[in-house]
């Protein structure tokens, strides 16, 4: 492979790998809190499940959002659902 395609393969991986806000801050609140979690595969979504007094899931776009207030959104709810749980962050 020469190094002009070995370029496009790296830049087309980059665009893949987009950074996902909503799903690293619902990932960041769970390891706060201690609590095993496991990521999914779904049909267009990524489901975040994890057990607390029951099973929980949250279900997160893969490309993550264009809106600002998303991520934060995620994440008081999934503060919400840990503190129902008896779980508090």
């Amino acid at each position: 492979m020469d190094v002009e395609a070995s370029q496009a393969t790296l830049e087309k991986e980059e665009e893949v790998m987009r950074r996902n806000d909503v799903l690293e801050a619902v990932i960041r609140e769970l390891n706060a809190g201690g609590v095993v979690f496991w990521i999914e595969n779904g049909a267009k979504h990524l489901i975040v499940r994890w057990i607390g007094r029951r099973p929980r899931a949250m279900t997160v776009s893969r490309t993550g959002s264009t809106e600002w207030h998303a991520a934060t959104n995620s994440r008081l709810t999934v503060r919400r659902m840990l503190r129902q749980d008896g779980m508090t962050v």
